[in-house]
């Protein structure tokens, strides 16, 4: 049986962090075997197109985005691969061993699988935020959930994933409508990447789920995410908070009628009461500031959800 081919996609859109996106990029070709492709998108920035043309050459393919958005430049690079599975990396995350092999033994293994994912552990960029909860890591972009290895899973995190490229051109992509950036300015000049409307990837996982396509957790396809300091500020924390809920109510909205089962709808709803019960859960070892802390963040991620949750009817009919 010959062996699948890999094609690994990763969005870029600024120098303010080329030494991640350096880490990033050179994880994924020592992790890549003869065979093994790698997209990078960059989102409009001649210098950030220079620097990684003159690093790297004919090791990366390189696609300059024509506009702005996560949604539109995954499927610009699902377009351009050429292989028989497509994965996605953040461009701040570095590939684990065997990271590659192990989805081309998932996807292998059975041909009903169209997308597996694996732990996205966080690489905390100064001292380890012991008081930040685990089920709030979704806020950093990593692994919030525990799941055995081969389990079949709801959805998959956009910082580690990987699809069959007939089933994401199947189902048409990502949904552009989804996956929407901002930009802030922090105080020290920098320009840092922030979320807008998100749930693009649970979008096209209910797509793939109603399609009977299935979604499998690969233990061996790990990632260790950056987590720089200012993802734990308060602001970006609230932000997060606030598009979840906008987001949440907007998939909702889409999959209430005429989805079997409708899988996404469970998971959104298990997951606020998770969250919930992870206050009197939370017992951080470094004492008791962290868990007052902790629990007071949770406190403020579930307000915001339940805010950008209500302010959907209100405000998102230019996202219908």
């Amino acid at each position: 049986m010959k062996q699948m081919k890999v094609s690994v996609v990763i969005s870029t859109y600024g120098m303010e962090r080329i030494e991640d996106t350096h880490e990033g990029i050179d994880s994924v070709i020592s992790e890549a075997g003869d065979g093994t492709e790698i997209v990078v998108v960059v989102d409009r920035n001649p210098s950030l197109t220079s620097d990684l043309e003159k690093r790297y050459g004919s090791k990366i393919r390189i696609i300059v985005s024509d506009r702005k958005g996560l949604s539109h430049a995954r499927n610009l690079g699902t377009e351009a691969a050429s292989g028989d599975i497509v994965a996605f990396i953040d461009d701040d995350a570095v590939a684990g061993r065997d990271w590659v092999k192990s989805m081309i033994n998932g996807f292998s293994k059975d041909s009903r699988v169209g997308a597996l994912t694996g732990p996205i552990e966080p690489h905390w960029l100064g001292r380890e935020a012991r008081w930040f909860p685990r089920d709030l890591y979704w806020i950093v972009s990593c692994s919030y959930m525990e799941y055995e290895n081969g389990e079949e899973i709801p959805t998959v995190i956009g910082t580690n994933m990987a699809f069959r490229k007939e089933t994401l051109v199947r189902l048409g992509g990502f949904s552009d409508r989804l996956g929407a950036v901002q930009k802030w300015k922090l105080k020290d000049g920098t320009w840092v990447q922030s979320c807008g409307v998100t749930g693009e990837e649970r979008d096209i996982c209910q797509r793939l789920m109603e399609s009977g396509g299935k979604i499998v957790f690969s233990k061996g396809m790990t990632v260790k995410h950056k987590v720089h300091p200012f993802r734990l500020t308060m602001r970006n924390i609230l932000n997060r908070a606030y598009w979840e809920g906008f987001s949440k109510a907007m998939l909702m909205e889409k999959y209430k009628k005429g989805s079997e089962g409708m899988p996404l709808l469970s998971l959104e709803s298990d997951y606020l009461m998770r969250l919930l019960g992870a206050i009197p859960r939370f017992r951080p070892k470094d004492g008791a500031s962290s868990r007052v802390r902790g629990i007071a963040t949770i406190g403020f991620v579930l307000i915001g959800v339940l805010i950008g949750y209500a302010a959907y009817p209100i405000i998102g009919g230019r996202y219908r």
